[in-house]
C-alpha cells in the first residue's frame, strides 16, 4: 500500500495522548459530603474486570478514529500490478480532439465536454507535476510549452473547436517535437481524448509509436444514430390495386 501524502502519517504520533490519558488516568477523585445516606442514589456495582475491558475498548475506539483521521489525510491507496500504470517521471502530453467531430451529442452532453471532464478528472492525478503539455488540433506556439496541472486546467477551459482537423500521425509528430527537447531519453506518457474518426484522424494501427512512450487511448465512443429517413415515394409506373412500402431505417 503506497500513500498520496505520506508526510500526514507524521499525525499518528497523536495516538499516544489518548493512551497517555489512559495510563496515567490524570482524573482526580472529588471527595463529596453527605448527611443522610437516603439522599445516595443506587449504585450499579461491576467487577474489576469488566470495567478494566470497558476502559480498554475506549482507548481502542480513540486511537482507531485518530488513526483513520490520519489515513484519511495520507489518502493511501494500492498501486496497480500493471507496469504500464502512471507515473509523474518524465513529460505528460495530453491531446484533446477538437475537431467539429466532437460536436456529437451523447445523453445530450457533447463529446468535448466529456473529453475535458475526463481530462480534469485526470488532472487531479498530476496536481504536482510540473512537466504537462496539453495540445489541441490548433497547433498553436503556446501548446509546444510544459506546465503545471493547475496551468493545463485553465487552458482546458478555453478550448473552442478548431477548423481544421488533425490526423494521429501529425498529433504523435507534434508531441514528439515536444518530448525530444524536454526528456529525449526518459519515458513519457501521451493521453489522446478524441473520437477517432477514421476519415480525420487516420488509422490508429498503422501508426508506429516509439517504445520509450506509453500511449494511453481515452475514446468517445459514438451512439448509433438513425440518420436516413424516407420522406415520400415516387413510382414512374403507376400500380392498379393495393402497395404497402415498408422503409427499412
Amino acid at each position: 500500500m503506497n500513500f498520496l501524502y505520506p508526510s500526514f502519517l507524521v499525525g499518528l504520533m497523536a495516538v499516544s495522548v489518548p493512551i497517555a490519558i489512559h495510563l496515567f488516568n490524570f482524573r482526580r477523585t472529588r471527595r463529596v459530603f453527605f448527611t443522610n445516606v437516603a439522599l445516595l442514589r443506587s449504585v450499579q456495582t461491576e467487577t474489576k474486570s469488566f470495567r478494566r475491558l470497558k476502559h480498554w475498548l475506549i482507548l481502542a475506539c480513540r486511537c482507531l478514529f485518530l488513526a483513520c483521521l490520519v489515513l484519511a489525510f495520507a489518502q493511501p491507496f494500492i498501486p496497480s500490478k500493471n507496469k504500464l500504470g502512471l507515473s509523474r517521471q518524465g513529460v505528460t502530453s495530453l491531446y484533446v480532439d477538437n475537431s467539429f467531430s466532437m460536436q456529437n451529442e451523447r445523453n445530450t452532453k457533447r463529446y468535448l465536454d466529456i473529453a475535458t471532464g475526463k481530462l480534469d478528472e485526470l488532472l487531479t492525478l498530476f496536481r504536482n507535476a510540473s512537466s504537462l503539455q496539453l495540445l489541441t488540433n490548433d497547433f498553436s506556439a503556446a501548446e509546444q510549452q510544459a506546465g503545471t496541472a493547475e496551468s493545463v486546467r485553465d487552458r482546458v477551459t478555453s478550448i473552442r473547436f478548431a477548423h481544421t482537423p488533425r490526423s494521429l500521425e501529425a498529433v504523435y509528430r507534434r508531441q514528439r517535437n515536444l518530448l525530444s527537447s524536454l526528456n529525449p531519453g526518459g519515458r513519457n506518457q501521451l493521453f489522446w481524448f478524441s473520437d477517432f474518426q477514421k476519415s480525420t484522424a487516420g488509422d490508429l494501427s498503422r501508426l508506429k509509436i516509439d517504445t520509450t512512450d506509453r500511449l494511453f487511448i481515452v475514446p468517445l465512443d459514438a451512439q448509433s444514430t438513425k440518420n436516413v429517413y424516407v420522406d415520400s415515394v415516387w413510382l414512374s409506373t403507376p400500380l392498379s390495386g393495393k402497395c404497402r412500402i415498408t422503409a427499412l431505417m
